[in-house]
């Protein structure tokens, strides 16, 4: 009896698996541009608009200097 759960068990978590493997690469699992590989992805920025001067290269320069 025990040996027909475990069976039943695995063969419930292989569905499951193959339900979520088949799920995720139908919804594809990056954006269209990104497999054009003369188009990077966009640069990341975890920064709201506007809390970031425009010029920030020469602020760095500053901070360095």
């Amino acid at each position: 009896m025990e040996e027909r759960r475990l069976i039943a068990l695995g063969i419930l978590c292989a569905g499951v698996a193959v339900t979520l493997l088949i799920s995720t690469r139908l919804n594809g699992a990056a954006p269209a541009a990104w497999h054009d590989p003369d188009t990077p992805p966009p640069i990341y920025n975890p920064y709201p608009p506007g809390i970031l001067p425009s010029d920030i290269d020469s602020e760095i320069n500053r901070v360095i200097r």
